[in-house]
């Protein structure tokens, strides 16, 4: 029998609270083990902003600015949220983990269109690719590979591995952004002019 399992971890889940739309922590986050899940995904989360900085440095900005945002709102006692500020380091506003399982051809929902979402793939499995079947493409999913690209615009799934296989997922709640009121850009681009 495989061990299949899915844990989201977000700083912000954007939920009702007493009848407002003003963000909460995931039930994840809310419990005794909160600290010792922030420290624990500390430097994953440091990496992953460092990538997004070089994939799509507006959007790594538009991260910093949501954050500081965030951090106001808390210390003025409107979000309830600051222990968990102060541990959270990355510039996403959500984790995704996912453990040994197959993903069907989809798309997400939470994320923008112009935003990139990281995965970072880890364990001891093999041959195992990213299918991408709307760009007609295939990568080499294997351990220690991080892909940044737009999951609400390509669509993507990954088979099953055999192996102990690990996928975060690290993206960003436009609704969280929508509450701060940060701005949010445009598309990643090289720079290149097409004319």
């Amino acid at each position: 029998m495989r061990y299949v399992s899915t844990q989201h971890f977000s700083f912000l889940n954007q939920k009702q609270l007493q009848g407002s739309n003003v963000p909460a922590p995931s039930s994840t986050l809310e419990g005794l083990m909160a600290k010792e899940i922030l420290t624990a995904i500390a430097r994953p989360a440091a990496i992953v902003s460092a990538a997004l900085i070089i994939m799509h440095p507006e959007q790594y900005y538009e991260g910093v600015k949501n954050h500081v945002h965030l951090q106001g709102r808390a210390l003025s006692g409107e979000l309830p949220i600051w222990d968990i500020l102060q541990l959270w380091a990355s510039v996403f506003t959500s984790l995704s983990v996912i453990v040994n399982q197959e993903t069907p051809i989809h798309r997400e929902v939470v994320s923008r269109a112009r935003w990139f979402d990281i995965l970072t793939s880890t364990g001891s499995y093999y041959d195992v690719d990213l299918v991408l079947p709307s760009l007609q493409m295939k990568l080499k999913y294997e351990a220690g590979v991080m892909v940044g690209m737009s999951r609400k615009v390509v669509r993507h799934r990954v088979p099953r591995a055999w192996g102990a296989q690990i996928c975060w997922v690290w993206n960003m709640q436009e609704e969280v952004h929508k509450y701060t009121n940060t701005p949010r850009g445009g598309w990643s681009s090289l720079g290149l002019s097409l004319k």
